[in-house]
């Protein structure tokens, strides 16, 4: 059976060969969240809905499952594909969480977005584990993501940050004839509606202090730039293209990463093309 966000990278390929190498990690890394059994994926975990009304995502630590070996097989997988050029420092990471506690404690960490490294950590760069536990948090977290898109639970949520997990957008989408905006997370992909023109970092609304900026030849993505807190986030405009995946359209769009960025605009998500194709 085909999958359609793997077909869509496989396209992106022949359209756009210079971020062929990206693509590829990034098509390698949904492989691994398609692949194995999801017996355990939140097994145990019922999340307390009510929390959404006051303002609390809903997952915790209590997510992940008493038995985390295969989180931390697909951990070291993740670091293997993000660090495919340098094996020693791969193999440094994947010994330093091969414990079990000490693993918990990064994906309970990050999932907190509160996770400190241990001064005895010195395997290798920050970036990419953080990003390779978001990576093993995610196929926790699709299933959650899933049943709250289906029940609408997100229909009152206001805050910027994701009501499945907590973590910040990396993406905005456009849709409507009223141009309705929603955020997309940075981790789960989860979507919800917020405010236009509104900075989802400091809550910045005056006119003067928020803009957006577009490609000549590109239609469909803009980025809106914030120079109260000199953050950016990128948009799709999904009245131009209705089906989109929001990684895939994250590292598409890359060059306006780099106009934003050199402009003096900041991005500070653990994300893929943060921490891969910007060097964050």
């Amino acid at each position: 059976m085909k999958d359609p966000e793997i077909d869509a990278i496989e396209q992106a390929m022949v359209t756009d060969p210079k971020i062929e190498g990206l693509l590829k990690v990034l098509q390698m890394l949904v492989r691994i969240n398609r692949e194995g059994p999801g017996g355990t994926r939140g097994a145990g975990f019922v999340p307390d809905e009510s929390v959404i009304s006051d303002g609390f995502p809903l997952a915790d630590a209590r997510l992940l499952p008493d038995d985390i070996e295969q989180l931390q097989g697909r951990f070291s997988r993740f670091v293997g594909v993000l660090l495919e050029k340098d094996p020693k420092g791969t193999e440094e990471i994947v010994r330093f969480y091969t414990d079990g506690k000490v693993f918990r404690g990064l994906l309970s960490g990050v999932l907190a977005q509160e996770y400190q490294f241990p001064n005895e950590f010195s395997g290798g760069p920050e970036p990419v584990v953080l990003l390779a536990a978001n990576e093993a948090l995610r196929w926790l977290l699709d299933p959650l993501r899933e049943h709250a898109e289906r029940t609408d639970l997100f229909r009152e949520w206001i805050a910027s940050y994701c009501p499945v997990c907590g973590a910040a957008p990396h993406l905005c989408f456009i849709e409507g004839e009223d141009g309705r905006l929603f955020l997309s997370c940075s981790r789960c992909s989860a979507r919800w509606k917020f405010r236009r023109m509104t900075c989802p970092f400091c809550g910045e609304a005056g006119k003067e202090k928020t803009r957006y900026f577009t490609a000549e030849d590109d239609p469909i993505h803009r980025v809106y730039v914030c120079d109260t807190c000199k953050h950016y986030l990128k948009s799709v405009d999904l009245r131009e293209k209705p089906i989109v995946f929001p990684r895939l359209e994250d590292l598409i769009s890359i060059r306006l990463d780099v106009v934003a960025k050199r402009e003096g605009y900041l991005r500070d998500t653990v994300d893929f093309v943060s921490v891969l194709a910007m060097g964050a």
